[in-house]
C-alpha cells in the first residue's frame, strides 16, 4: 500500500513537471519584432478587448488580432473574465504597409488607431461597412494617396473622428458626408486642391481641420448654416475667406494663405481669429463679432484702420496689427479706450509713438493712445513748380514719371515706394535734396514688394535710417553693409530669396526687430546673438535646423532680451534652450520634427503664448507649470500621450492645471 501511494505521489509530481514545463512554454517569448512581447499584448488583449501594439516593429499584423477569442490563456487566466472581440485597435507607430481586409471581422471595433506607419492603400468601402460600431479612426502620418471611393456611404463607419493629416491625399470621398455622427475630420498635411462642398451640411461636424493643403476655394456656398466650432484652413491658396452663418464658429485660423477679403457675417460666437501672413490691406467689420476675444492679422498689408469700428468690439482683449502699414496713428487712437491685455503694434510705420511705448507693455501704450496724440494730417501734397530740380528724383524705370518727393511721407523722414516693379533701389534714394527731408533726415525706407534683386553696397550711406523694409522681393543675398547701418532698429528681408544672413549684422547694437521669414536660409550668423537689443525674431518658413541656430555659447546672462521667438515650419529636430531668453512672450515652434520641449521653459515666467502644433513632441515637461501667465497653448497634431485628449480640448488652462498636479 505504501508503495503503490509512493507511485501515485511520484506521478503526480511527474505530472505536475509536465504541467510546468508546457505553462513556460506558453509564456516563453517568441522573437518579436521589436523586442517587446506581442504575446503578452495578444493575451491582455483578450482580457479587456483592448490591443496595444503601438511601437512594436511590425511589419503586419499578428493573424490572432481577427480572431482575438484564439489566443490561448494561461493556465490561472480567469476565462470567466475574458473577451471574444477587440473594441479598441491601436498599432500606431510601425511599419505597416497595408490593411488587409480581415479588418472586416473587427465587427464590435470602437477605436482604430493606425497612424505612423507607411500605409499606402486601404480596403475598399464595403469592408469598413462592416464596422458597425467604429466611431474613432486614426490614419493619420501614413502614404495614403486616396481613401475608398464610397467610404462614408449609408454612414458607415458611424464615424465622430475620423484623422487622416500627414499623408499625400489629393482629394476627399463625397460620400463622408453621409456621415451624419462626424464630428471632427482632420485632413490636414495633404495635397488637397478642392473639399466635398457637401460638408457644410453636416449638422455633427464640429472640428475641420485643413491646414497645409492647396486649397483655392472653400466651397461653402451659404446654403445651409455651418454647425462648425473650429476650423483651421491656414497656409494653403486662400483668396477669400468667406463663411457664412457659422452662429457657433468660435475659432479661425486662415494664416499663409493670400487673403485679401474675409466675411464674417453671422459669426457671432467667434472668439478666436488668425488671418496673419496675408495680403489683407484692411481688416474685415468686427463688430459683429461680439464675442471675439483675440485677433490676430499681423504680417498682412493693412494700410488703413477703422479705430471707431474696432473699438465697438467689446469682448477684445488681444489685438496683433504688428509688421503690417500703418502709418496714421490718428487711426489707432480710439483703441486707447479698450481694455486690452495685449495691443502689437511693432514693424510698422508709426513715427508719432516712440519706439519704447510701441514695445513696452501694452498698458502704457494704450495710454499713450488714450492721451489723444496730435493728429497728424495725410502725406502732404508736395506739387512743386515744373521744373523745379528740388523735387526731381530718379525711379529706376518706373512709368509715369513719378519722382521720390512724392514718395516721402511724415513730414520727410519715410520714404514709400513699395509696390511699383522696381529691379533696384533708386539712386535718388541716397541722394535727396535736404530740403525735402526732416532736420533728422530719412528715418523709414519701405521698398517692399517689388523685384529688387540686390542692394547696393554703399546702403549704409543712410546713416540715419531706422528701419528697413525689403521684404516680398527677389533678394538672394544681404551685403556686409548693412551692418554698417549703424542706427538700424528694424529690418524687414522676410519673403525673398536669401540663403543665409550675413555676420555683420552682429555689428547693429541698435537692432530691435529682425524679420526673414519666407526664405531658404539653413543656418543663422552666431554673431546675431551679439545684438544687445534685439527683441523680435522671426524665421519661419526657412531650412533651419537645431544645430543652425547658431547658438551654442549662447547663455542666459549674454543673450538679447528676445521677446518674440519664431523658428516655426522649420526642420528643427529639438527644441532650443528657451531658458536662455527668460524674456520670452511669444514662442512659436509649430511645424518642424520636435520630439520635446525643453524644461528650461521654465524660466520663461513671463511667456503668454506658446505654439507647438505639428511637431512630434509626446510628452509635455511638468515644468511648463511654472509658467504663469501662459494663456495661449497650441497643441494639436502632436501625438501627445502625456495629455489625455479631453483635457487639450478644454485648452491651455486645463493642460496647465494637469501639468501643474504632475509638478506637485
Amino acid at each position: 500500500m505504501l508503495a503503490s501511494a509512493l507511485q501515485r505521489s511520484m506521478a503526480d509530481c511527474g505530472g505536475r513537471r509536465l504541467q510546468q514545463r508546457r505553462n513556460e512554454s506558453f509564456f516563453q517569448q517568441q522573437p518579436q519584432q521589436g523586442g517587446r512581447s506581442i504575446q503578452s499584448a495578444l493575451v491582455a488583449a483578450r482580457q479587456d478587448g483592448v490591443l496595444k501594439l503601438r511601437a512594436r516593429g511590425l511589419t503586419a499584423f499578428p493573424p490572432e488580432v481577427w480572431n482575438i477569442g484564439s489566443v490561448e490563456l494561461p493556465q490561472d487566466g480567469k476565462w470567466w473574465e475574458t473577451r471574444d472581440v477587440l473594441e479598441r485597435l491601436d498599432a500606431s507607430e510601425n511599419s505597416l504597409g497595408e490593411v488587409p481586409s480581415d479588418v472586416a471581422a473587427l465587427e464590435q471595433l470602437l477605436e482604430l488607431n493606425l497612424s505612423h506607419n507607411h500605409i499606402s492603400k486601404l480596403p475598399e468601402a464595403k469592408v469598413w461597412d462592416k464596422l458597425l460600431r467604429l466611431s474613432d479612426l486614426r490614419l493619420s502620418h501614413n502614404t495614403l494617396r486616396a481613401l475608398p471611393e464610397a467610404f462614408g456611404a449609408g454612414g458607415r463607419p458611424p464615424l465622430v473622428r475620423l484623422h487622416v493629416a500627414h499623408n499625400a491625399l489629393v482629394g476627399l470621398p463625397s460620400a463622408l458626408c453621409e456621415i451624419p455622427s462626424l464630428e471632427e475630420l482632420d485632413a490636414s498635411h495633404n495635397k488637397l486642391s478642392s473639399i466635398p462642398p457637401c460638408l457644410s451640411g453636416l449638422r455633427s461636424l464640429r472640428t475641420l481641420l485643413l491646414a497645409c493643403n492647396e486649397l483655392n476655394d472653400l466651397g461653402f456656398d451659404g446654403s445651409s448654416p455651418l454647425a462648425l466650432v473650429s476650423l483651421d484652413v491656414s497656409q494653403n491658396r486662400l483668396s477669400e475667406f468667406v463663411v457664412a452663418g457659422a452662429a457657433g464658429l468660435r475659432v479661425v485660423h486662415a494664416s499663409r494663405n493670400q487673403l485679401s477679403r474675409i466675411s464674417l457675417d453671422g459669426c457671432a460666437a467667434l472668439q478666436e481669429l488668425h488671418v496673419s501672413y496675408n495680403a489683407l490691406r484692411a481688416l474685415p467689420p468686427l463688430e459683429c463679432c461680439p464675442c471675439l476675444a483675440t485677433a490676430d492679422a499681423s504680417y498682412n498689408k493693412i494700410g488703413r484702420l477703422d479705430g471707431e469700428s474696432l473699438s465697438r468690439a467689446p469682448a477684445l482683449t488681444r489685438l496683433d496689427l504688428s509688421n503690417n502699414s500703418l502709418c496714421d496713428v490718428a487711426q489707432l487712437a480710439p483703441l486707447g479706450r479698450m481694455d486690452l491685455v495685449t495691443l502689437a503694434l511693432q514693424g510698422n510705420m508709426l513715427r508719432g509713438i516712440p519706439h519704447a511705448t510701441i514695445a513696452g507693455p501694452t498698458s502704457k501704450l494704450l495710454a499713450h493712445l488714450r492721451a489723444k496724440l496730435p493728429e497728424e494730417g495725410p502725406p502732404p501734397a508736395f506739387a512743386p513748380p515744373k521744373g523745379d530740380r528740388r523735387a526731381e528724383g530718379v525711379w529706376g524705370g518706373v512709368e509715369g514719371g513719378d519722382n521720390l518727393a512724392f514718395a516721402l511721407q511724415k513730414s520727410g523722414t519715410c520714404l514709400v515706394i513699395s509696390g511699383r516693379g522696381l529691379r533696384e533701389i533708386p539712386e535718388g534714394a541716397f541722394s535727396l535734396d535736404p530740403q525735402l527731408l526732416s532736420a533728422s533726415g530719412l528715418l523709414a525706407l519701405d521698398v517692399s514688394d517689388n523685384a529688387i534683386a540686390s542692394l547696393p553696397a554703399h546702403i549704409h550711406l543712410l546713416s540715419a535710417l531706422q528701419q528697413l523694409r525689403l521684404d516680398s522681393n527677389a533678394l538672394q543675398e544681404l551685403p556686409d553693409s548693412v551692418g554698417d547701418c549703424a542706427a538700424l532698429e528694424i529690418l524687414r528681408v522676410d519673403k525673398n530669396q536669401l540663403s543665409g544672413l550675413p555676420s555683420s549684422l552682429g555689428r547693429l547694437s541698435r537692432l530691435v526687430e529682425l524679420n526673414c521669414a519666407g526664405n531658404q536660409i539653413a543656418r543663422l550668423p552666431a554673431q546675431l546673438w551679439s545684438c544687445r537689443r534685439l527683441a523680435r525674431l522671426i524665421c519661419t518658413s526657412n531650412r533651419l535646423t537645431s544645430g543652425g541656430l547658431g547658438v551654442e555659447g549662447c547663455t542666459a546672462a549674454s543673450a538679447p532680451p528676445l521677446e518674440l521667438l519664431d523658428l516655426g515650419d522649420n526642420r528643427l529636430s529639438e527644441c532650443p534652450a528657451l531658458g536662455n531668453w527668460p524674456r520670452l512672450r511669444q514662442v512659436h515652434l509649430h511645424k518642424n520634427g520636435m520630439r520635446d520641449l525643453s524644461a528650461s521653459v521654465e524660466c520663461c515666467v513671463q511667456l503668454q503664448t506658446l505654439d507647438l502644433r505639428d511637431n512630434e513632441i509626446g510628452q509635455l515637461p511638468p515644468e511648463l507649470a511654472r509658467c504663469p501667465l501662459l494663456q495661449a497653448l497650441t497643441l494639436s497634431g502632436n501625438p501627445l500621450r502625456s495629455i489625455p485628449y479631453h483635457v487639450q480640448e478644454k485648452g491651455a488652462s486645463a493642460v496647465m492645471a494637469l501639468l501643474a498636479r504632475r509638478l506637485a
